[in-house]
């Protein structure tokens, strides 16, 4: 390419692929990336074995509604109360477990206990 020393043209931007940098991986899905607290990431997470070389991180559905209540700001509130509706309409689902764990989140809660009270 005239001006830049190499006669190898670049691939076009939308098939090259970026290494990954300090801010998060390189991706090619439209994602968005959330970063959380190293203290209480490992809340709510077990490991799931795939068959792979390595098991994989998965948070607990109690996490991930206690997730959607704080990111609903983001994803939209109906989000995280539809999550939270199907949750109650499980078998052996504790409400109480879900205060404990969302109590040792930021934020977290407040809004959860009262949407526990509208539909309990």
């Amino acid at each position: 390419m005239p001006g830049t020393g190499s006669s190898t043209p670049s691939p076009p931007p939308s098939t090259s692929r970026s290494p990954a940098v300090a801010s998060g991986p390189a991706l090619r899905a439209p994602v968005r990336l959330h970063q959380f607290d190293r203290t209480t990431f490992d809340l709510g997470r077990g490991l799931l074995d795939v068959g792979a070389r390595r098991p994989i991180g998965i948070y607990s559905a109690e996490r991930s509604i206690i997730d959607a209540v704080r990111l609903r700001h983001h994803q939209g509130s109906d989000i995280a109360w539809e999550a939270l509706r199907r949750w109650l309409g499980k078998p052996r689902r504790s409400p109480a477990k879900l205060i404990e764990l969302a109590r040792q989140l930021p934020r977290a809660e407040p809004a959860l206990r009262q949407a526990l009270e509208v539909l309990l």
